[in-house]
């Protein structure tokens, strides 16, 4: 049986893929991250750090002149906790029987992606779920009669009324996207930029305040009515920990190994995967998982209206 791509470059071409569904974990105006090669375990309880605004005050002589305005520096940042209680994995297999009858195992590019996107946009709609459960503020909107004004006007006010951070994102619903998309301003490139144009979900990028505005239909399952989150890079903290290989344990402990594992980090970012392999015994089947240890943080996190990065989250109710 010949095999076209080892388990490293397959794990690659899932990151690539799960990069792609997932910009809001890798790009600066995304969530925000706290991502670490440091080993944990699920249920581990994490404090990640979300950075404030400070502060400004007067100029006073008589009170340290130049001190007199100072924070301390511990001030301007938020402990969040996270408990790592998702571990998320996507698995294939490879029957034996199918290897003998084809000769040949050829994960192509198309399937690899598929993995990568199906991880990804788990993992997005893990954060959104969170984030309709932890926002307090919202707005309500008819999402097919919504068009640029309305983001221009009614939702960039109110964002600006809760002082978000001028770099915003937000997950529209495919009946507000489209009614957006059918306006003749963000349809000419004389106003505003889509990108992604020649696929199938519609995104925007540098519109009505947003750095990127996309449609995500499943935005509607976060929670009842909702047609759209938007928020800041403070609103959702995205906490992601090594999984620790076993097999040193195992072999530790005289127990024959019968699984890999295959850490994979993004140079960029610092996010690690993990690629699971092994054989059954019996089939002689093989399989192979691609898995991710994290944790989220979103809003007021159950507590008080207003608490924590509530304020950093607006969610849009259809009427």
């Amino acid at each position: 049986m010949s095999v076209t791509l080892s388990v490293d470059e397959i794990l690659s071409q899932i990151l690539d893929a799960f990069k792609f569904e997932t910009p809001e974990l890798f790009g600066p105006g995304g969530f925000a991250q706290d991502f670490s090669s440091k080993t944990a375990a699920i249920g581990d309880r994490i404090t990640a750090h979300i950075a404030k605004l400070p502060v400004v005050g007067d100029y006073d002589h008589a009170n340290g002149g130049w001190k007199a305005p100072s924070q301390d520096v511990t001030t301007l940042i938020e402990d969040v906790p996270v408990t790592l209680d998702q571990l998320r994995c996507v698995t294939v297999s490879i029957p034996w029987i199918t290897s003998q009858a084809t000769k040949s195992v050829a994960l192509g590019k198309a399937a690899l992606a598929n993995l990568g996107l199906a991880l990804g946009k788990d993992v997005v709609d893990q954060v959104l779920a969170r984030c309709a459960a932890g926002v307090s503020n919202s707005l309500p909107v008819a999402p097919g009669l919504s068009n640029l004004d309305t983001f221009d006007g009614t939702i960039r006010n109110q964002c600006n009324a809760q002082k978000m951070f001028p770099q915003r994102w937000g997950f529209i619903s495919t009946a507000m996207a489209q009614a957006l998309g059918a306006d003749d301003r963000t349809r000419s490139k004389l106003f505003y930029d889509e990108r992604c144009a020649s696929e199938g979900f519609r995104r925007w990028v540098n519109v009505a305040g947003f750095s990127t505005l996309r449609e995500y239909p499943d935005v509607t399952l976060a929670g009842n009515n909702v047609a759209g989150i938007l928020g800041d890079r403070r609103l959702a903290s995205v906490t992601v920990r090594r999984i620790e290989d076993m097999t040193d344990t195992a072999r530790a402990l005289g127990i024959p190994r019968v699984m890999d594992f295959h850490g994979l980090r993004d140079e960029e970012s610092g996010l690690e995967l993990c690629g699971i392999s092994w054989q059954e015994g019996g089939t002689g089947d093989v399989f192979l998982s691609a898995a991710i240890l994290f944790g989220i943080a979103c809003g007021n996190q159950g507590g008080a209206a207003g608490s924590m990065s509530d304020n950093a989250g607006l969610k849009l109710l259809s009427l």
